[in-house]
């Protein structure tokens, strides 16, 4: 089954009369396509390439919301709330050891991983 290729202009006539552009495919060669568009694509499903997207600040809207407030910059990190910190003490042999430190693996990083994918898949076995 082949997909149908059909431009970037008309993927959005399509899009603008309702109709679903699934299955087809968007030859972006060549083109350039607004910022407003690329986001219309991109709830239609479609992912835009970035190197094709063209920013003008002379199509966004004026919001005294937004543009009027001052921003400041903060060193908060709000997903930090969200977690906690959790100090491990393990016990590796020698060998596992110099092969972790080898292959630079890195242990916070791969303990945070395994018990989250642990957490994952036993709160989708007590769902069942």
């Amino acid at each position: 089954m082949s997909s149908k290729h059909i431009s970037v202009s008309e993927a959005l006539k399509r899009l603008k009369k309702g109709e679903k552009i699934g299955g087809l495919t968007i030859d972006f060669k060549g083109a350039k396509v607004k910022a407003l568009d690329a986001f219309k694509l991109g709830k239609a499903g479609i992912e835009v390439p970035d190197d094709v997207i063209e920013y003008d600040d002379a199509d966004i809207a004026y919001d005294p919301e937004f543009d009027d407030y001052e921003w400041k910059r903060t060193d908060i990190d709000p997903y930090k709330s969200l977690k906690e910190k959790l100090t491990v003490s393990i016990e590796i042999e020698k060998d596992i050891t110099a092969w972790i430190q080898k292959h630079g693996i890195e242990i916070d990083h791969l303990l945070e991983k395994l018990i989250h994918d642990f957490y994952s898949s036993n709160q989708m076995i007590k769902g069942k």
